[in-house]
């Protein structure tokens, strides 16, 4: 990966405004969430002189006129902003939440914005698709060849039993079980899933003669197994044992049907 340019959150709304694109998919669906009116102007107006600072924003050609973005990153977020081929990766481990998301382009390179923590992005380039594989890899802790069981759950106490994980095998399981999971295939796995599981959302975007398409996955990496889920039953999810070849075959598969 080929490090581009560093950004705070807000300098990235001001910029995605002065080019009146929507606001990239890292940014969530409420980026400005949290913020009144009177606090949003003058973050606005410390971005402008962040971006200023570093080049990244010409003064206004005429009085009233705004400011104007430097053509290098003003091309990146245009391409974040309007693509319709990329991955989404959300998720994290414990306290720590990552968001990445990841362009392909018909050159075979990709762009990437990551947020390695809370406010600050990085912009950087990829060269080839392995390269995007190996980010996505690297982004997801490793994954345990232990043996595990499949498991079929309705999402709710799925998310439970994750958020319920801390405090041990016994709390993982209890939203399982009363979801109707028999006990065996409960208890298993939640010892699998260990105190601090790790997971993540990926969601594929494709858009071909504007009829956008989707593939979302989840993946669980416990203490003793991995596993992975498609979103593709809302009633249930049926998550599947992974090793570490599996998991890297799969956001593999990913990135192929979104380059298709």
């Amino acid at each position: 990966m080929e490090r581009l340019y560093q950004i705070s959150h807000e300098e990235l709304l001001l910029l995605s405004g002065l080019l009146q694109v929507p606001t990239p998919l890292a940014l969530g669906p409420q980026p400005t969430a949290g913020y009144s009116r009177a606090a949003l102007q003058i973050a606005m107006g410390a971005a402008a002189s962040g971006l200023a600072a570093r080049g990244f924003l010409f003064p206004p050609d005429s009085p009233g006129a705004p400011p104007t973005p430097a053509p290098g990153i003003a091309g990146s977020l245009r391409i974040l902003a309007t693509s319709e081929h990329c991955l989404v990766l959300a998720g994290g481990q414990g306290v720590r939440h990552s968001m990445s998301q990841i362009c392909l382009l018909p050159d075979g390179k990709a762009l990437l914005l990551e947020r390695p923590q809370p406010g600050a992005y990085r912009i950087c380039a990829a060269h080839g698709h392995a390269a995007v594989i190996d980010h996505v890899v690297a982004a997801i802790p490793p994954a345990p060849a232990g043996p595990a069981s499949q498991l079929h759950a309705p999402p709710a106490a799925l998310i439970a039993a994750l958020d319920a994980a801390p405090a041990g095998p016994e709390a993982a399981a209890t939203p399982l079980q009363i979801a109707g999971v028999p006990a065996d295939e409960a208890e298993s796995f939640a010892h699998s899933l260990g105190c601090a599981p790790a997971r993540h959302a990926l969601v594929a975007l494709r858009g071909h003669d504007r009829r956008p398409a989707r593939r979302g996955t989840l993946a669980i990496v416990g203490a003793t197994a991995a596993w992975c889920a498609d979103d593709d039953q809302p009633q249930t999810v049926a998550l599947r044992p992974v090793g570490p070849a599996d998991l890297r075959a799969h956001i593999a598969d990913l990135i192929d049907w979104i380059a298709a």
